[in-house]
């Protein structure tokens, strides 16, 4: 079924510095708080409520924010876990690590270790920017995605829902 921009888009759902939002297949994250187990398994339970909704398996695009820090050695176990539960229903997972070059640089050396250790890694990808993360999301886009200028709008209410200002 192709994305229908007729219909309402669900609020964010936000736990304590993390908030998630969907639009057609799309699943969009904000990180703002560290990434901690009890935050961990509230993002992954509405991934795997939305996940079973979807037939053709979901793309996702988590942005984090320099003030949220890796997962410790017990919430890496939980995301190699549930990552694993998940498996096919994941299409693509983009991560945008927003801050300095040094962050982005952890990020991705803790989201690439992830990516291998699971074997996902022609499936999870790690940009650089919101913009070329939009990009790499949209490569994996099927019918029921919705459109770049969609996506945008739902990242906006993720922003507001964490009452954070939304990073340049």
């Amino acid at each position: 079924m192709p994305y229908d921009p007729t219909m309402p888009n669900p609020s964010p759902k936000v736990l304590d510095g993390v908030a998630i939002t969907s639009r057609g297949d799309v699943v969009l994250v904000l990180w703002e708080a560290p990434a901690r187990l009890h935050r961990a398994r509230f993002l992954f339970d509405e991934l795997d409520a939305y996940a079973a909704k979807i037939r053709g398996g979901i793309i996702a695009l988590q942005l984090i924010l320099p003030t949220a820090s890796p997962p410790d050695a017990q919430t890496r176990a939980e995301n190699h876990a549930r990552l694993r539960t998940l498996g096919g229903s994941l299409r693509r997972v983009v991560t945008v690590p927003l801050g300095s070059a040094l962050w982005i640089a952890l990020v991705r050396t803790v989201m690439r270790g992830m990516a291998v250790v699971s074997g996902a890694s022609k499936v999870r990808f790690v940009c650089d920017d919101e913009a070329s993360g939009l990009d790499a999301l949209l490569t994996g886009a099927g019918p029921e995605t919705p459109s770049r200028e969609v996506l945008v709008e739902a990242v906006d209410d993720l922003y507001r829902a964490l009452s954070v200002a939304r990073a340049a």
